[in-house]
């Protein structure tokens, strides 16, 4: 029989995740600071505030990083933490950083990094739904359908989920369908470890 376990006070207990999330918060900062500001020092303002959430993802995986330290589901198991899902978010959030470095609107190009950091680490399905503007429209209703059904099922298995979505968006052609066929397989890692 287990003792009683004792949460601490101010939702100290979901720090883990929050920190977790953090490089995509970083990169949704840069998203506004970019949309603030007009002309050729947008682009180059975005650039720079996008170092630091890549710098920061990269930080999680230190041999005693918070990747090798809390491995496993945080908040009721919406986010993922461990070698896995930390090493696929950096790896898409350098390529999203990369590709879309010249959108024609500067303030898309760190919001779609932040969708790119998220996808292996929260696991909800409705994010899929960021990407669908970069995809074709064909299939669009039917992606979009699947994306909010699964959505409620997230509160129950969120990585088979997520999974189950990120394979669905990635059947539209595009350049987001080998950064969602590497979030699936992240996904299923985490269902799977869990």
């Amino acid at each position: 029989m287990s003792g009683p376990s004792l949460i601490p006070p101010g939702a100290l207990h979901h720090h883990l995740a929050l920190v977790a999330l953090t490089p995509a918060l970083l990169a949704l900062g840069a998203t506004v600071a970019a949309a603030a500001v007009r002309g050729s020092g947008a682009r180059t303002l975005a650039a720079i505030a996008l170092i630091p959430p890549l710098v920061l993802q990269a930080a999680l995986l230190l041999p005693d990083g918070l990747a090798a330290q809390a491995g496993g589901p945080q908040l009721g198991g919406l986010v993922r933490l461990g070698w896995i899902p930390a090493t696929v978010a950096l790896l898409l959030g350098g390529w999203a950083t990369w590709r879309w470095r010249a959108s024609e609107r500067v303030w898309s190009w760190p919001l779609r990094v932040a969708a790119a950091l998220l996808l292996s680490v929260l696991m909800v399905p409705a994010l899929t739904l960021a990407i669908e503007p970069d995809a074709p429209p064909i299939g669009r209703r039917w992606r979009v359908a699947v994306a909010l059904a699964l959505t409620p099922l997230a509160w129950w298995w969120p990585a088979w989920a997520m999974a189950a979505a990120c394979a669905v968006a990635a059947t539209a052609s595009g350049p987001w369908r080998a950064a969602l066929a590497a979030a699936t397989l992240a996904a299923l890692a985490a269902a799977l470890l869990a």
